[in-house]
């Protein structure tokens, strides 16, 4: 859906506006994160049926299979459960392949990925991981997962073997990296958001950590979320059903899209998982529980 600025309701644009599930060119089924590449492309990752990541062009209503597509499983050329996404500079795409336990690698044109944190399996020793729900690089290349099923970040350097914990006894479920170097999670446990400076240490709440409930300085598991240049941070408060915008630490934030309770509704959310935004300004949000695995399109400028 796209809202209009100062809109308070949305007009569905795709995939599929009939927003039936499926598995065809035009429809989602249950995306759980996306991203943007450096051409403004836009993938998904869909956690059902074909775990697949799909390719769309810039608002393009029907998509390519990018990666994965040949079922569930632990080969390199397929996904159990892909969650997040991110791009490098040289637009690798990064994928946390949650079920698997491990972080692939996908080069523009692969038809197989490479696993570059979590080679181990499933476990907690330094080469491995559990659950992995979020995926962020900076700008050195290091790479950042948060490795939920044992409340920590791990950090990857290039080309290393195994990681080393950035921050632990947290519960992590998203990561982003801003633009000067902060790591920001979202700890569905205090219902807030953390950030970290690039060399770790002792995390700092920049938005939340008022308990679980649905005030303007609360949040209901904070899931996906995005930090733009002048520092505002945008998350997808998944239960109560809405997209927030906080300044860095701000008292309360301001309710973007939703907040009118779950529902199918244009005014409505339900579940939303994740949020970025593109060069334009224009901010999406997408959820897993829609029919269809819905996008919206969450568009103003004075956002």
């Amino acid at each position: 859906m796209r809202y209009a600025p100062n809109s308070t309701s949305g007009v569905r644009i795709g995939p599929n506006g009939t927003a039936t599930l499926g598995y065809g060119a035009d429809q989602l089924n249950s995306p759980f994160g996306f991203a943007f590449d450096s051409a403004e492309c836009q993938y998904f990752s869909l956690i059902k049926g074909t775990t697949t990541l799909a390719l769309y062009g810039s608002w393009n209503t029907n998509g390519v299979t990018y990666a994965g597509g040949h079922g569930v499983g632990s080969s390199a050329n397929q996904f159990w459960n892909p969650y997040d996404m991110a791009f490098d500079s040289s637009n690798n795409m990064h994928i946390a392949d949650y079920t698997n336990c491990r972080i692939q690698r996908w080069s523009l044109g692969a038809s197989t990925g490479i696993t570059i944190a979590g080679s181990g399996g499933c476990g907690s020793s330094s080469n491995q991981l559990l659950s992995p729900t979020g995926v962020a690089i900076d700008s050195y290349g290091n790479v950042y997962a948060a490795d939920s099923g044992h409340r920590r970040i791990q950090r990857w350097s290039a080309g290393a073997s195994v990681g080393v914990s950035f921050a632990i006894n947290i519960n992590c479920f998203g990561i982003f990296i801003s633009i000067s170097g902060y790591v920001y999670i979202s700890d569905t446990g205090l219902h807030a958001i953390v950030r970290y400076s690039s060399t770790g240490g002792n995390g700092i709440s920049v938005a939340g950590s008022n308990g679980l409930g649905s005030a303007m300085n609360q949040f209901n598991s904070p899931y996906g979320l995005h930090v733009d240049a002048n520092n505002y941070i945008y998350v997808a408060d998944s239960a109560n059903h809405r997209v927030q915008r906080w300044s860095a630490f701000g008292s309360t934030g301001v309710t973007l899209a939703g907040g009118n309770g779950i529902g199918s509704g244009l005014h409505q959310l339900n579940t939303p998982t994740s949020v970025t935004r593109d060069s334009h300004g224009t901010r999406l949000a997408g959820q897993n529980r829609r029919p269809g695995g819905l996008l919206l399109r969450l568009q103003n400028a004075k956002w």
